[in-house]
């Protein structure tokens, strides 16, 4: 077959790049290896070797290295969309020893260069990780239209699709990782009945499988989460319980002791950020025979100008109530209360009522 106007023909790789300054290879990743060690016999030093290649950053810093044995400069190129219709102005990503040359000699032909300051797999690496993206959406795509049709309603589900993708923007993708996390539990359930479905379309469940295989490993890592305390940033630790307490353990194989430890240092952290109120508060004089002895002085007003105004004799005020003023309670028995009475013997004129002191009680002898 005879080669195209402005191509030569020729017989090994060694003799396609003999005098060449720039050398694209752009052939597959499972013969780029090859294509690299063939023509190295042609190069010299100095040429630049350009792999076109869609490959893993491992497979190009190799090629990296086995160029730079020999002298050759090599730069790992990433073609960032589809050729055909774009041709040169195809966007490319170049990362490696050669990528600085690479993007001159490209630019000088207004050809679209980004250059990654970094070694070579890094513009591997970049386009890989859209990769994920993108072609995860494909897929997904392609798989729910097949079970659509096989359902009937294909026509439907291709304008959900197309309104979905129009209508994204920035919030798009913030407002589907969220989701994904926050509703991992539900949607592990609702992906499990969608590849259900697919099986009784006799449409293969990859990617709804694959769905919900993430959707719980999220919800195995929020559960995770949840026993972490928002105070401890060294992750989850077992408190002691009884029964490790006297094995001198704890079930996790962490020292009781050492648990307590822990757990009092967390709590002094709580203590920190969110101070608590003391169990036992000191005591300060309030109104004698109330069982309230630490009411404020602004709280306890509204109560003397209710007494001053009502008094003790109002119906609304019980013996209990008035006695909680700390005044004598004579309106009801006549007499004034043990507590209040003054001290030494009973005045004259006293009430028959009045009690005396008591003598001692003898002490009790053994029988």
């Amino acid at each position: 077959m005879a080669a195209a106007p402005g191509v030569a023909d020729t017989n090994s790789e060694a003799e396609a790049v003999t005098g060449s300054d720039l050398v694209l290879s752009v052939n597959s990743a499972s013969h780029a290896e090859h294509a690299l060690r063939a023509g190295l016999a042609g190069m010299s030093p100095g040429t630049l070797w350009a792999d076109l290649n869609t490959a893993s950053p491992a497979l190009k810093r190799h090629l990296g290295e086995i160029a730079g044995v020999t002298g050759i400069a090599f730069a790992d190129v990433s073609l960032m969309a589809t050729v055909p219709g774009r041709g040169l102005r195809t966007p490319l990503l170049v990362s490696g020893v050669g990528a600085g040359r690479y993007a001159a000699m490209l630019r000088s032909l207004r050809a679209d260069v980004d250059v990654l300051d970094g070694p070579a797999g890094l513009a591997a690496e970049r386009k890989l990780l859209r990769s994920v993206f993108y072609k995860g959406l494909a897929a997904a795509a392609v798989e729910a239209l097949d079970a659509a049709r096989a359902a009937g309603c294909e026509e439907w589900l291709r304008q959900i699709i197309a309104e979905e993708l129009t209508c994204a923007d920035s919030t798009t993708l913030d407002r589907l990782v969220r989701g994904s996390h926050r509703h991992a539990v539900r949607r592990t359930a609702e992906m499990q009945a969608a590849a259900d479905m697919l099986g009784d379309l006799d449409v293969p469940p990859l990617i709804a499988t694959a769905s919900r295989d993430l959707l719980h490993r999220l919800t195995r890592e929020r559960k995770a989460g949840s026993n972490v305390s928002r105070h401890d940033t060294n992750g989850p630790r077992a408190l002691p319980t009884r029964r490790s307490r006297r094995q001198g353990g704890t079930p996790y194989g962490q020292p009781a002791s050492r648990a307590v430890t822990e757990r009092d240092e967390r709590r002094s952290v709580a203590d920190q950020r969110h101070p608590r109120l003391p169990r036992r508060r000191p005591h300060r004089p309030g109104i004698p025979g109330s069982p309230v002895r630490c009411l404020p002085q602004d709280l306890l007003s509204p109560v003397i100008r209710l007494r001053d105004d009502r008094g003790p004799s109002h119906p609304a005020f019980t013996r209990s109530q008035s006695n909680r003023f700390d005044e004598p309670n004579t309106e009801r028995t006549g007499r004034q209360s043990p507590r209040h009475r003054p001290p030494g013997p009973p005045t004259v004129g006293a009430s028959s009522t009045a009690r005396t002191s008591r003598p001692p009680k003898p002490p009790a002898t053994g029988r």
